[in-house]
C-alpha cells in the first residue's frame, strides 16, 4: 500500500467544545502516514491547552501558538511548514471518515491525480447528519480533468469548501514560491479553490461521503458583517476575473455563479444588525442582478433554498420574511 506522508493543517481558534472530536477523527485514520500540524491563532479558550494535550499523546501532532491573524495566515504557516507529498486542511470544529485519508490517497496513487474530491454531510452541533451534499459524482467522472471540475464549480455544483479537496503538494509550489491563502478574514476560500483547480491536471472524483461539516452559530461562515461581506465581492470578482481570463468557454456558465453569489450577497446584507449607507448600496446592486430577467433561465438549477431565496427577493419580502422569523424564533426561546 502507498504510504507516502499526508500533512494535515487544522488552524484552531475558540472551538473547545468541538477540537477534541476533530483530532480524535485524525487519530483513528486508518492511514497512519500522518502528520498534523495544529496552528493556535489566539485562541481565548482552553483550545490552545486541548491541543497540546493531544501532542504530548501523539508525537506526529506539532502544535504552535501564535496572536491572532486570522485563518488565512493561520493555514499559509501549515502550508509552508508541511513535509507530506499530500495535503489536506481540516477545519477544527468537523469531522471526517476514518477511511478518508486511506480511501484518497491510493485512489490519487493509482490514478496520478493532482486532487481527490469528495462528497461530504452537513451535521448539527451534536453531530447528527442534518442533510448531505449533492453528489459531486453525478455530473463527474470518476477521474476528471480540471476544465471539467471548474465548469462544475462555476455551475455552483462542487462548492468552495477547501476541505473538500485532499491535495497533491507539488501543484502548490512554483519555483519556491507557495500558492498561498489571501490575507482575508472571510471566505478566503472563494478565491483560493478555483486557482487550486486550475493548477491541478487530473482530480479523483469520490462518491464517498468522506466529511462532515458542522453547522453551528457563531462560526466564521455564520457571521454576516460589512467585513465578511466585502470579502465575497472581493472573493466574487477574483473568480470572475479569472474564469474571464482563463477559461473563456465558461463565461456564459458563469451567469449561474454569478446568480447564486448575488442571493448570497443579498442574504447577508439582509442579516446585519445595523444597516448603512453602504450596505443599502450593496443591498440595491444584488437585488438588481438578481432581477434581470437572463437569470430566470438558472432558476430551475438552483437548489431548493436558493429557489425559494430568489422568489422572495424579486417579490420585495425577503426582509419581511426574515424580520417574521427572526421574532419567531426570539419567542420560542
Amino acid at each position: 500500500m502507498n504510504d507516502e506522508l499526508i500533512s494535515v493543517v487544522v488552524p484552531v481558534y475558540n472551538v473547545e467544545d468541538y477540537l477534541g472530536e476533530a483530532l480524535d477523527s485524525l487519530i483513528n485514520q486508518t492511514y497512519k502516514n500522518i502528520e498534523v500540524i495544529i496552528v493556535d491563532d489566539g485562541s481565548t479558550d482552553s483550545s490552545g491547552e486541548i491541543a497540546d494535550t493531544y501532542a504530548k499523546g501523539n508525537p506526529n501532532f506539532r502544535v504552535y501558538h501564535f496572536p491572532n491573524q486570522g485563518v488565512s495566515e493561520a493555514r499559509n504557516f501549515g502550508l509552508k511548514n508541511s513535509n507530506g507529498k499530500y495535503l489536506f486542511f481540516l477545519d477544527p470544529d468537523d469531522v471526517i471518515d476514518e477511511e478518508l485519508f486511506e480511501i484518497a490517497i491510493s485512489n490519487m496513487a493509482k490514478n496520478n491525480t493532482d486532487l481527490f474530491l469528495m462528497n461530504f454531510n452537513y451535521i448539527t452541533e451534536d453531530g447528527k447528519i442534518q442533510r448531505k451534499n449533492r453528489d459531486v459524482s453525478d455530473r463527474l467522472n470518476l477521474i476528471s480533468s480540471s476544465e471539467q471540475l471548474m465548469k462544475e464549480f462555476v455551475l455552483d455544483n462542487v462548492g468552495s469548501f477547501i476541505w473538500q479537496f485532499v491535495i497533491r503538494k507539488s501543484i502548490l509550489i512554483n519555483d519556491g514560491l507557495f500558492h498561498e491563502f489571501e490575507n482575508m478574514k472571510y471566505y478566503e476560500d472563494v478565491v483560493w479553490v478555483p486557482k487550486t483547480i486550475q493548477l491541478a491536471n487530473k482530480v479523483s472524483v469520490s462518491s464517498r461521503y468522506l466529511y462532515n461539516y458542522r453547522q453551528r452559530d457563531g462560526s466564521s461562515t455564520d457571521i454576516a458583517t460589512m467585513q465578511s461581506i466585502i470579502d465575497r465581492q472581493v472573493g466574487i470578482q477574483k473568480t470572475n476575473e479569472l474564469i474571464m481570463k482563463d477559461y473563456p468557454s465558461l463565461v456564459e456558465d458563469l451567469e449561474k455563479w454569478n446568480l447564486v453569489t448575488s442571493i448570497h450577497i443579498y442574504t447577508l446584507c439582509t442579516y446585519l444588525k445595523k444597516q448603512n449607507e453602504e450596505s443599502k448600496v450593496m443591498l440595491k446592486n444584488a437585488k438588481k442582478n438578481i432581477s434581470k430577467s437572463k437569470n430566470f433561465k438558472h432558476f430551475k438549477h438552483l437548489t431548493f433554498a436558493y429557489k425559494v431565496k430568489y422568489l422572495f427577493i424579486i417579490s420585495g419580502l425577503f426582509s419581511t420574511i426574515y424580520t417574521v422569523s427572526k421574532v419567531k424564533r426570539i419567542i420560542l426561546k
